[in-house]
C-alpha cells in the first residue's frame, strides 16, 4: 500500500530503508528478552548458558546426595531442639525452627544474588563442595556453640550470648541452603523429582 501526503512524493508503507534495518545483535535481544544473545543468519541462536542450564540432567549422585543432606538439615534441627532444651532455657528449644529457617533463606539468597559464583557448568562440583562445608560445619559450630556462655538476660553480654548462639548455629543451615537452592534451580527438567526427595 502506499501513503500519500499532500506536497510530497507517495511513501510506501510497511517498507524500511536499508539504514533503517535492525543489526541482527537488536533482533536477538528482542528475541531473547535483552539476554545478549546474536540472532545468526538462518535464525539460528547460539546456545546460551541457561539453555545449557535447562538440558542438564540430574543423576543419581544427585537424588542421593540431596537426599542425605536434607535428610541431615531435618535431624540436625529436632536434635537441636533437645540440645537447647538443655544448655538454655527450655523455652528456647523452638528457637532452633527460626534459626534453621533462617539459615536456608540465607543460603537461597547467595545462590540467587551472586549468579556469577555459581555457574551452571560447575553445578556438581558446587553441590558436593557446600555438602561437604554443610558436614564440617555441624560438628565446628556445634562445638562453638558449647562454648559459648549463655546468658539470656538483657544486658550486653546476654544479647552478645543470643545473638552469637544463633549466628554459629544457622551456619551448617547457610550451606544446606545452598545445596537445596542449586539442585532445584539448575535442574529445572526434573524440579518435581528433586523437591519430591
Amino acid at each position: 500500500s502506499t501513503s500519500f501526503t499532500a506536497g510530497a512524493e507517495p511513501r510506501p508503507i510497511g517498507r524500511r530503508s536499508p539504514g533503517n534495518r535492525y543489526s541482527p545483535r537488536t533482533l536477538g535481544r528482542a528475541a531473547g528478552g535483552g539476554d545478549g544473545e546474536i540472532l545468526l543468519e538462518g535464525g539460528k541462536a547460539p546456545v546460551t548458558s541457561s539453555a545449557r542450564a535447562a538440558t542438564t540432567r540430574a543423576g543419581a549422585g544427585v537424588y542421593a546426595g540431596l537426599f542425605l543432606v536434607t535428610l541431615s538439615t531435618l535431624m540436625l534441627e529436632i536434635a537441636l531442639t533437645r540440645i537447647f532444651s538443655v544448655t538454655m532455657w527450655y523455652h528456647f528449644a523452638f528457637v532452633a525452627i527460626s534459626v534453621a529457617l533462617f539459615g536456608m533463606t540465607v543460603g537461597a539468597l547467595v545462590v540467587h544474588l551472586l549468579p556469577q559464583r555459581f555457574p551452571p557448568e560447575g553445578v556438581r562440583r558446587q553441590l558436593w563442595l557446600y555438602s561437604l562445608l554443610f558436614g564440617v560445619s555441624v560438628v565446628v559450630c556445634f562445638a562453638i556453640q558449647l562454648s559459648i556462655h549463655f546468658t539470656p538476660l538483657f544486658t550486653v553480654p546476654g544479647v552478645a550470648s543470643v545473638v552469637g548462639t544463633c549466628v554459629v548455629i544457622s551456619i551448617p543451615f547457610v550451606f544446606s541452603g545452598v545445596v537445596v537452592c542449586l539442585a532445584l534451580t539448575r535442574f529445572p527438567a526434573q524440579v518435581n523429582r528433586l523437591y519430591a526427595v
